[in-house]
């Protein structure tokens, strides 16, 4: 095994709907003659959880099989496809988050066969506000203007505000009536 790892970034969009993917390779050196290991991937600590931005960010690393682990047979440098999977279904603080992953090599037996490696995973959650009105024509982006029509004494209307955020928002409301 290589001891000197890539450190594997991922930018996090929180309102994004896509799964959240990045990709790095591992190098590993299987040595001379015939080599027959697995390569194994385990959080330090035992969670898949990336920590810091006021919270944690639970994630799997995937080798190309999608599978935590990966058979190894043969001799010299072979580079391992390794994927951080992040589900879109966690509001998370903006800010970075980290952790290490445990990069070990293991005969069929079960043993460590030579030294570990730690893959650092870095993770950088972006501040994201996404507003949405219903009941009303808008216009323009950061500010709007809303047209609720014409309204008789009264009567009513309807104006419906949803925000998704993980930073602050500032909405003010003013009325011409």
């Amino acid at each position: 095994l290589v001891a000197s790892l890539p450190v594997l970034e991922v930018t996090v969009d929180p309102l994004s709907p896509a799964r959240v993917t990045a990709a790095t390779q591992i190098p590993v050196n299987l040595g001379q003659g015939q080599c027959d290991v697995s390569l194994q991937l385990e959080p330090v600590g035992g969670q898949h959880l990336l920590r810091g931005g006021g919270g944690a960010i639970a994630y799997r690393l995937v080798t190309r099989d999608g599978m935590e682990s990966e058979r190894l047979s043969g001799d010299g440098f072979v580079q391992v496809p390794v994927r951080i999977l992040i589900d879109q279904t966690q509001m998370l603080p903006p800010g970075p988050y980290e952790g290490e992953v445990e990069v070990r090599l293991v005969s069929p037996s079960g043993e460590i066969v030579g030294d570990t490696a730690t893959l650092r995973v870095a993770a950088q959650v972006i501040p994201r506000a996404q507003v949405n009105l219903a009941g009303a024509h808008a216009s323009g982006a950061a500010y709007s203007s809303l047209d609720l029509g014409s309204l008789e004494s009264g009567e009513r209307s309807r104006l419906l505000l949803q925000v998704r955020s993980n930073t602050q928002v500032h909405i003010e409301v003013s009325s011409l009536n």
